[in-house]
């Protein structure tokens, strides 16, 4: 298209010399008229020669556009129509030179131009030339398109290509450093390198042996596994020295004494149940449920082991198996039934829901007990099993009634204080459940889990200084606190206060290195 409408090397351009070949083509169309004019009068080729002479003016005067625009174009052609075919053009060409000739032009001159006139049919047309401005427009779009379709692939694989390039030579270049990185770790290390990535993979597999062996310690459903050494194995009365280190808040000790009983007598339920009651004092309730497993195995009818197993079920989410135990408890304590043994303990499935068709007969069955009792003659054993019944189904207010009932006749019992406070504390009663601790810690001043809870509730108030000096104060009581989970809640504590920045790095070494001294030292500094 644009070789059509561009003139090139100062000509005209195409489309203007094409309608004055035809011009000059259909001028010299030789009819049987023309021909005996022709013959008769030779002289008239002077009118070919005056329309060559009027259509080369016409075209020297037509500028070529510099651009395809169809308007311009337009105003290019002649005014007698702009949708008329080649044919008309001419016939306004002929009109025009008729008038042009003088008024004594010969009569053959006339009857030639309505001879050639009458000739030309509206109709009669070249169909290269014969286009609308609406046709030129449709073939110049379709150009165009199929310009574009071809020439968009062409820059996509370019660009693809040059992509590819870039791509590749980056990878080398990557390569190539890793490869001279490698070199200088070779050269500055040596051996040590390779030795160095070995014993990373021993201390990985150490840990992974470690934490294998932690996970199956916090399955209750395993046999209890005694720690590999015991310093105490062999020595008398190890069943009072172990209550003797309990009462003076040695918790880890107590627990030595108690293994070393149980290994010298394997068969004594009660040694069992009190190793099992100091494990959880010591929050480490799965390997309390094993010790607990075990006196019952002994002694089906061990009240304080039937409750103290049902709380440890408990703070492990095992509520279900916490209820069976309950239900153990008072029918051996309403005397309706009297287990032979122990049940198998069901699959190790924590987190399970509470059935509430079993809680509710085993509910019935505990409100049947209390009912029997006289309000002057209350039984703070069944009232305690009632509270946990209800921690158990998160009826906290039923739970800190039927508990402030046993306190109400035993007063002076810490644990019931302590179990009192951790309800209160569940049922978002902080202050109060703070209270309940100090009265705890009044009666036994070395209760670890007591100590322990006041700081978790100082972390609810989000008073983390004072979290963090009752923590200490329990790590301190015990006396042999390296193992103390009390320290992994120690750290929540301590990231959470408001201290000085400078002090942050002694005081996470301190914390770090599980040194009671010297993390109380640092924490000292802390205003």
């Amino acid at each position: 298209m644009k070789g059509i409408v561009e003139g090139q090397c100062g000509q005209s351009n195409s489309l203007v010399g094409l309608s004055k070949n035809f011009a000059q083509n259909n001028a010299r169309l030789n009819t049987g008229v023309d021909g005996q004019i022709r013959g008769v009068m030779p002289g008239l080729a002077r009118g070919d020669q005056f329309a060559d002479e009027y259509l080369r003016g016409l075209s020297t005067q037509t500028a070529a556009p510099s651009t395809f625009n169809m308007r311009s174009l337009a105003h290019n052609l002649p005014q007698q129509g702009r949708s008329s075919s080649a044919s008309d053009l001419s016939r306004a060409w002929a009109n025009d030179y008729s008038r042009r000739q003088p008024i004594m032009a010969s009569p053959l001159a006339t009857q030639w131009t309505q001879q050639y006139v009458s000739t030309q049919s509206p109709q009669s047309s070249l169909s290269s030339v014969s286009t609308t401005q609406h046709e030129l427009e449709s073939i110049w779009n379709q150009s165009q398109q199929r310009a574009q379709a071809q020439m968009w692939p062409s820059e996509y694989l370019d660009s693809f290509d040059t992509g590819i390039s870039s791509a590749q030579a980056l990878g080398n270049e990557w390569a190539n450093q890793f490869e001279e990185t490698q070199k200088d770790m070779n050269g500055i290390f040596g051996n040590s390198y390779e030795e160095m990535m070995k014993d990373y993979q021993t201390e990985w597999d150490q840990i992974g042996e470690m934490m294998g062996d932690e996970m199956l310690q916090m399955n209750p459903n395993v046999d209890y596994i005694f720690q590999s050494s015991n310093p105490f194995i062999g020595e008398d009365n190890l069943t009072t020295k172990g209550a003797e280190m309990l009462r003076n808040g040695n918790i880890a000790e107590a627990i030595q004494y108690y293994e070393a009983a149980v290994q010298q007598n394997p068969q004594d339920a009660n040694a069992w149940c009190q190793l099992g009651l100091s494990l959880a004092e010591n929050e480490q309730d799965a390997k309390a449920i094993s010790a607990l497993r075990k006196a019952l195995e002994i002694d089906p009818h061990h009240q304080e082991a039937l409750i103290a197993i049902s709380v440890s079920l408990a703070n492990e989410s095992m509520e279900n198996e916490a209820l069976v135990q309950l239900e153990k408890w008072i029918q051996n304590y309403t005397n309706k039934s009297t287990p032979s043994s122990t049940v198998s303990p069901a699959p190790f499935t924590k987190y399970s829901s509470l059935d509430p068709n079993k809680f509710r007969e085993v509910e019935g069955m505990f409100l049947d007990a209390a009912r029997k009792q006289s309000p002057q003659n209350v039984d703070a054993t069944l009232q305690n099993a009632l509270g946990i019944l209800y921690n158990i189904s998160r009826n906290y207010e039923r739970a800190i009634d039927s508990l402030n009932t046993a306190l109400a006749a035993k007063p002076d019992d810490a644990r019931l204080w302590n179990r009192l406070g951790a309800t209160l504390a569940n049922n978002d009663r902080t202050p109060e459940a703070i209270e309940a601790y100090r009265q705890a810690l009044t009666l036994f001043p070395t209760f670890v889990r007591a100590r322990y809870n006041l700081g978790i509730s100082c972390m609810h108030l989000k008073s983390y200084k004072d979290a963090a000096e009752h923590f200490l104060s329990a790590l301190q009581i015990q006396k042999s606190p390296a193992n103390s989970p009390i320290w992994s809640t120690m750290r929540s504590a301590v990231v959470r206060m408001s201290y000085n920045s400078d002090d942050l790095p002694n005081l996470l070494a301190a914390l770090d290195s599980r040194d009671v001294n010297r993390f109380a030292q640092e924490l000292s500094k802390i205003r």
